[in-house]
């Protein structure tokens, strides 16, 4: 029992470091304003809001979505302000500052087999 136990307890927290990590790359990509380090995490149809343009898209079409949304808003800060996790979803918020303004970002994780990829992604100005 003892052992059943303990596997448990390392299985959830390997889970644990690993969305904690995922999370924190892709926080890395926006603070570095690189795209494909936020997109390689897309799921194959992603929930995508970036300004007026709302809707589900290929992981292609949403990862060319972002980089536009880059090359209009160059990053100067990113501040990944919470992060958490919850059964198998695992969510980080932060605010962009651009030149253009600034932005609250929102993206969720949900495991899919043995990853952690992004289902939702919310970029709205502030």
């Amino acid at each position: 029992m003892k052992k059943s136990v303990f596997i448990a307890i390392c299985l959830l927290l390997a889970s644990v470091v690993s969305a904690q990590s995922e999370i924190q790359n892709v926080a890395t990509g926006f603070q570095n304003g690189n795209p494909s380090a936020v997109s390689d995490y897309f799921d194959n149809n992603v929930e995508l809001i970036i300004l007026s343009v709302n809707g589900t898209f290929s992981k292609q079409k949403a990862a060319d979505m972002l980089s536009d949304f880059f090359r209009k808003n160059p990053v100067q800060r990113f501040n990944l302000a919470h992060r958490g996790i919850s059964g198998n979803s695992s969510f980080g918020t932060g605010n962009l500052s651009t030149p253009n303004g600034d932005f609250r970002v929102y993206f969720l994780f949900r495991k899919k087999g043995n990853l952690q990829v992004i289902k939702t992604l919310r970029i709205e100005a502030i």
